[in-house]
């Protein structure tokens, strides 16, 4: 992998660290890895550097990321923790306006 692809990977792994999510496309992942093929390797390279970003190891279970949306335009990597089901947020605005309401700050 040339440098300035690792460094483009490692910056896109960063967002997930401050954001708590990132979008890749399977192009650039690609073209990143210099392959026309996905595969267990690159995936296992991704999951290291998370797991040197976040100070955790997937091994203890503390790296605990979701790969949503795995589709033909790419895909998102997720913090679990930071996920949520639109129901659980519908029922949770639910409960706020009974209650009065809420405002963005309270999301944060």
């Amino acid at each position: 992998m040339f440098k300035r692809y690792s460094e483009i990977v490692d910056h896109r792994l960063d967002e997930i660290a401050s954001a708590g999510w990132t979008h890749i496309t399977w192009r650039e992942l690609c073209c990143w890895y210099e392959t026309s093929e996905v595969t267990r390797e690159i995936w296992l390279d991704i999951q290291s550097r998370l797991e040197k970003r976040l100070g955790r190891s997937s091994a203890h279970g503390n790296v605990n990321i979701y790969v949503i949306g795995n589709k033909e335009n790419g895909f998102v990597l997720a913090k679990a923790d930071d996920c949520q089901r639109l129901a659980d947020v519908i029922d949770a605005a639910t409960e706020a306006s009974a209650n009065g309401g809420c405002s963005i700050t309270d999301h944060k």
